[in-house]
């Protein structure tokens, strides 16, 4: 389901790499491993997005990576994870600089 919202909104340019195999949640882990050895990264530099709290953002989050929920559905109501609310991609970039580490 996300390739098609990726490519109809035009995501993926401005990002490096966008997976929609990641075999979550246990291939969060391959997947953020290959990352850091790839980019010579560590967890507080990575950002990860996703829309599921559990599969997508706990594993990550875990790790020390930051990470944004998108969450159209309004299903974290009791806010367990800090939000805000952007009306278009450039101002959720602009954004992204707050992001708690």
């Amino acid at each position: 389901m996300g390739r098609p919202l990726v490519e109809r909104l035009d995501l993926r340019q401005p990002f490096a790499l966008v997976r929609f195999d990641a075999r979550k949640p246990t291939g969060c882990t391959e997947l953020l491993a290959e990352a850091y050895r790839l980019w010579g990264t560590s967890p507080d530099q990575v950002l990860v997005v996703g829309d599921n709290l559990w599969n997508d953002l706990l594993p990550p989050a875990e790790q020390g990576c930051r990470t944004v929920h998108i969450d159209p559905m309004g299903i974290d109501a009791a806010q367990r994870w800090s939000s805000s609310r952007y009306a278009d991609l450039a101002s959720f970039a602009a954004a992204l600089e707050d992001i708690p580490r």
